[in-house]
């Protein structure tokens, strides 16, 4: 599927080709699924079970301040959590254009790469002539408009300086070394083997 939305959205260039890939990878290991309580998809990432200090680490600038009680009381209930980290009240939820009390738990990450955010899903939406916004959920059920959007969502948020992956993986999230290891070793295998060139 990925390949098509790539030839479909005239992606051409081989680095950033092998970069949406490895981050797709990176980000999902090729699994549709969504930040939490979605279990229609492949994958589920319930951040229940992660330890706070992790979570700290991952949501720096919501959750950095914040004492380990809280953290623990927040990752209990998916839907709380996500409303905190990505509400209309947050930094981070202003930045997505969510405005809606829920829209930090409508509009979590989903999908391939995590698309993340009520503007995100409206400009990926429009990219790819699917209503998003009304339709979520599609991004954990439909692997076809789920590569459309993550390609859609890449090529939108490509930008900066340095190499092609570097331009690439910033766009759609922070280097977590665990995921950024999985996202570099797949980038130089995207490369050296073609799998994704045009």
């Amino acid at each position: 599927y990925f390949l098509d939305a790539m030839n479909k959205q005239n992606v051409t260039d081989s680095n950033k080709r092998a970069a949406m890939a490895a981050v797709a990878k990176g980000e999902s290991g090729w699994r549709m699924g969504a930040e939490a309580g979605i279990k229609t998809g492949d994958r589920s990432a319930d951040y229940a079970g992660t330890s706070s200090k992790r979570l700290q680490g991952i949501f720096k600038s919501t959750l950095g301040r914040l004492p380990i009680s809280k953290v623990d009381e927040l990752k209990k209930d998916p839907q709380a959590f996500f409303n905190y980290i990505y509400g209309p009240n947050s930094k981070q939820g202003k930045a997505l254009g969510n405005s809606d009390a829920n829209d930090g738990w409508t509009y979590r990450g989903r999908g391939f790469v995590q698309i993340t955010g009520r503007d995100n899903y409206r400009k990926v939406g429009e990219t790819i002539g699917y209503d998003l916004l009304k339709d979520p959920d599609i991004l954990v059920r439909d692997p076809q408009v789920a590569a459309a959007a993550s390609v859609a969502y890449m090529e939108m948020r490509t930008r900066g300086k340095g190499d092609m992956f570097t331009r690439v993986a910033r766009g759609v999230g922070n280097p977590v070394p665990s995921t950024e290891k999985v996202k570099r070793a797949a980038y130089a295998e995207y490369n050296t083997s073609g799998e994704f060139a045009p």
